[in-house]
């Protein structure tokens, strides 16, 4: 039996590891995003900066992605492989698909293509992957809660960063998705477009900085 629970630990950390560097990847973008946000807000190159924004911010959303994916493969041992990878696919998928279409449309839009059009759009589909990707994080503080133990990590620290990060993802996700859906009717696209990067990312480094604090 102790043999086992070793054996499982050992495998365990390597993707502990992952996920660390993965948290403090998506945080660092999440700052690089919001640095680039605030200057163009200060009306320097606000397209360009804009658009690059977008990228940053669908750069930390893919590593978001495989931080959740490191850390329910840390949780489930190898025989639970078939239903760790449902429980993971449905968030990382999301991630990886909103991280990937933010990067195409802040490609096009930094190559002059509707930036007015494309940086609402990508606003939009970064809050709603922020919405739906909030029940991940319900469910792995209920996953972490069991195990935090075993990992020798503190269960109440677990428990709510998981729920702090919850919240904020879907609080800054309904921003984002009001500032786009503004800012497609005509308001302001560029500034508005900027303000909700600048959450994005603002989000990004919180999050980021939790569960790095919490793998660390």
């Amino acid at each position: 039996m102790e043999e086992t629970y070793f054996s499982e630990k050992e495998e365990a950390i390597p993707n502990i590891k992952t996920a660390f560097r993965g948290a403090v990847s998506e945080g660092i973008i999440g700052m690089a995003a919001m640095a680039l946000a605030i200057i163009g807000l200060a009306n320097i190159f606000p397209s360009t900066l804009a658009s690059i924004a977008v990228i940053a911010v669908g750069l930390a959303l893919a590593f978001e992605g495989g931080t959740i994916s490191s850390r329910y493969t840390a949780l489930m041992p190898e025989r639970d492989h078939k239903t760790q990878m449902i429980i993971r696919k449905g968030s990382v998928t999301t991630l990886f698909l909103s991280g990937a279409s933010g990067i195409a449309l802040g490609i096009l839009s930094l190559i002059g293509m509707v930036p007015n059009v494309l940086i609402p759009v990508s606003a939009i589909v970064f809050g709603a992957a922020l919405i739906l990707d909030s029940g991940a994080n319900e469910r792995l503080s209920a996953f972490e809660f069991r195990r935090s133990e075993q990992l020798k990590v503190s269960q109440r620290v677990i428990k709510e960063a998981d729920h702090s990060a919850a919240g904020i993802q879907v609080l800054i996700g309904i921003g984002g998705i009001v500032l786009g859906i503004i800012a497609l009717n005509g308001i302001d696209p560029l500034i508005l477009g900027l303000v909700a990067m600048l959450s994005f990312g603002t989000g990004n480094l919180l999050t980021g900085a939790m569960f790095g604090s919490i793998f660390r």
